[in-house]
């Protein structure tokens, strides 16, 4: 019961803090408009302000509690091998997965947020909140202390039947999923967390964890910049011409860097 309420308390921390900043920036952004001229519409600037005091006061809390604490094994191990395949993993993922989601009836997907989160990705800011600082707050909170207390509920708590490994990936993945709020992005933040949590357990360290949410979330800032007449909600096709086949291609490609780089983490980091 108390990993439980511990779970409970990173999740209600999390929410809570999101929710007291964000109504904090709406409060500012309505008696100073100025402060929200750095994006090209009020709400994009709310989001953008929120995300990152949160991400920043959600790091601050994590470590100052200790409800973190990285494992130093990992980094004096000099990984370089492990971050390399962790870096491969990241860019093999991408497509896949994306065709997986496009799979999804896009009636369950509506984004509330799309043209928001476009705007965003135009900005440099942007992409200091959302593709770097929005990821390491996440990886602290939902694979550093949300897994590591499953962790220790399965080692001394869980039933027998209950495998030690899928409980903290499931339940990480799932608490990863649910907090981003949005339909279009919670299957995919189910699968990527599965993934994530696996390459946690792995190494024990948020590191490689770090590089794949980055290369993820960079991968929209990249398609939004470089393709700018191309809708943000466009299927893959839209990339390649039209071609079907040069997508298969480009997914089986894609899982022939993923495959080896999953086999690879797995063989480096290898339980004695």
């Amino acid at each position: 019961m108390k990993y439980v309420k511990t779970l409970l308390l990173y999740f209600f921390v999390f929410v809570a803090v999101q929710l007291v900043i964000g109504f904090a920036v709406q409060t500012l952004a309505t008696l100073f408009p100025e402060i929200t001229s750095v994006m090209p519409s009020y709400k994009a600037a709310v989001i953008l302000y929120s995300s990152g005091i949160s991400s920043i006061i959600l790091l601050v809390l994590f470590f100052t509690m200790r409800w973190y604490r990285e494992d130093r094994t990992f980094v004096r191990s000099r990984p370089w091998s492990v971050l390399c395949w962790s870096f491969l993993l990241g860019i093999g993922i991408l497509l896949p997965l994306t065709r997986l989601e496009e799979c999804i009836p896009q009636e369950w997907l509506t984004n509330l947020i799309q043209d928001e989160m476009n705007a965003i990705l135009h900005t440099r800011y942007g992409y200091f909140v959302i593709c770097i600082l929005a990821p390491l707050m996440e990886e602290v909170i939902f694979r550093g202390a949300v897994i590591n207390a499953c962790k220790t509920f399965s080692r001394n708590n869980a039933p027998s039947f209950v495998n030690a490994t899928l409980l903290p990936l499931v339940i990480s993945a799932l608490m990863f999923s649910l907090v981003h709020m949005n339909p279009a992005q919670m299957p995919h933040a189910f699968i990527v967390g599965l993934i994530l949590g696996w390459v946690y357990l792995r190494t024990n360290s948020i590191i490689p964890c770090f590089i794949i949410h980055w290369l993820n979330n960079s991968s929209a800032y990249v398609l939004v910049n470089i393709f700018p007449h191309i809708p943000t909600d466009a299927k893959l096709v839209a990339y390649f011409n039209g071609s079907e086949a040069a997508v298969a291609q480009a997914v089986v490609f894609s899982l022939m860097i993923a495959i080896p780089s999953l086999y690879q983490i797995t063989i480096l980091t290898k339980r004695k």
